[in-house]
Parts: structure tokens; C-alpha cells; sequence
């Protein structure tokens, strides 16, 4: 179990994805809202501190659907 995601900084982009949907392409960090997608600029994993999105996602490619926002 993943746990949740803390969301402290996001950007609205002009991509869309499905709600629930997870994009990663090496330097962005995506999640579909069912409209524009958010780019999340700082997160916050539970029990972890605040760091920069695309540096956690390195670290959690295979958990990203698991995740709860």
C-alpha cells in the first residue's frame, strides 16, 4: 500500500488525462483530473517531507497508480 500524496504545489497544464490517470515522463509528474491534467510541482508522501515532484517520482515509478491524492 502506497499510502497518500500530499499535493503542496500543482500547475494546470493544457494536457488532458483521465481522472485517476498518472503520467511520468522523466522531468513531469501528471495526474488526470478528467479535464486539464495538474502538474505537481511539491509533494509530500505520508511520514516523508516536502520535496520536488519529478525527484520523488524517480523513486516511485511502480507505485504511481497505488496512490491516493
Amino acid at each position: 500500500e502506497a499510502g497518500r500524496l500530499k499535493v503542496w504545489r500543482a500547475d494546470v497544464t493544457d494536457r488532458e488525462l483521465p481522472a485517476g490517470e498518472w503520467s511520468y515522463d522523466g522531468t513531469h509528474l501528471c495526474v488526470g483530473t478528467g479535464g486539464n491534467a495538474l502538474r505537481l510541482l511539491e509533494v509530500q508522501a505520508e511520514g516523508s517531507r516536502r520535496m520536488d515532484a519529478g525527484a520523488w517520482a524517480n523513486g516511485h515509478r511502480g507505485t504511481l497508480p497505488a496512490l491516493r491524492l
